[in-house]
């Protein structure tokens, strides 16, 4: 499996030794960071991505695990089928716990027009897919498009993803500035919902391989009466099927919106190790 994203590694990489202040910085894209009182030895892309791979030799991992001070090592979240998975189960150092996570997506192969859509979720939710567009129609014109995204949009949607999520990583500067970075670097389409020419909805897609990938969302809480968002991801994902794309990814997680349109997913793992050196388990606890 290809690593997902790779070309962004390294400035996930630089936020990390920037932001996460690691106790030694390993390579590989590899850090030591101090979580509350201890220690952990982690990939720096795993805390800001969803779901990713690493080319990394199970001899190195397998080294970083035997030689480094560190109390825990935490690697989430990697895919089934991936070469992380495989270099993990290659370890004889074995986990102290494995759970794992859902990345669900829509098989635009199979699904690949709006009736297949349509009749592929429950009769109660496309009545309220109906309901939604009715409310919308009623109120005055309104339009989903791709758009050039400028610092305007990008404040705009900072400014409702901050209001729900107060405590959010995208009320930190540095963070932001990271990810702003990241888009420059990818293949995005922007998205816009807009209600009497008021913008209500945002929406960041990542394009790779003819699969596309839902990152990120904002809309304006003055308007969920017409759940912006959810019709503007009605919208993305009869455009990609139209476009020929075989795949509509919802990125990690199981929330409640995302069963509305997907059946299909993957599994993602997340490995923690105790250091299997207990004098150098106890001398993490000491370091800073």
């Amino acid at each position: 499996m290809r690593p997902v994203f790779e070309n962004v590694y390294d400035i996930f990489y630089d936020y990390a030794r920037r932001r996460l202040k690691p106790i030694k910085d390993l390579g590989k894209g590899f850090v030591l960071r101090k979580v509350g009182r201890k220690i952990r030895l982690h990939f720096a892309i795993d805390d800001f991505i969803d779901w990713w791979d690493s080319d990394i030799s199970s001899k190195t991992l397998e080294s970083m695990l035997r030689e480094e001070t560190y109390t825990e090592a935490v690697f989430k979240w990697f895919p089934e089928n991936s070469n992380m998975m495989g270099v993990v189960k290659d370890l004889t150092v074995k986990p102290s716990r494995v759970l794992h996570s859902k990345v669900f997506y829509i098989d635009l192969s199979v699904i690949n027009d709006e009736d297949k859509l349509l009749k592929s979720i429950s009769k109660r939710r496309r009545r309220d897919l109906k309901n939604m567009l009715n409310r919308l129609d009623k109120a005055g014109e309104w339009y989903a498009k791709i758009e050039a995204l400028n610092d305007e949009h990008w404040k705009l949607m900072l400014s409702w993803i901050v209001k729900r999520f107060p405590t959010g990583p995208f009320s930190e500067d540095d963070y932001v500035s990271t990810i702003r970075r990241v888009i420059s670097e990818l293949d995005t389409d922007f998205w816009s919902l807009t209600l009497n020419d008021r913008p209500i909805a945002y929406s960041l897609v990542i394009k790779d391989e003819n699969v596309a990938y839902w990152y990120l969302e904002g809309f304006d809480e003055d308007f969920k009466y017409y759940s912006p968002a959810k019709v503007l991801l009605y919208r993305m994902i009869i455009h990609y099927q139209s476009r020929g794309f075989k795949e509509f990814n919802f990125m990690k997680g199981e929330s409640s919106y995302k069963l509305w349109w997907a059946k299909d997913y993957r599994k993602i793992y997340r490995y923690e190790f105790l250091n299997p050196n207990i004098f150098k388990r106890f001398a993490s606890f000491l370091i800073g």
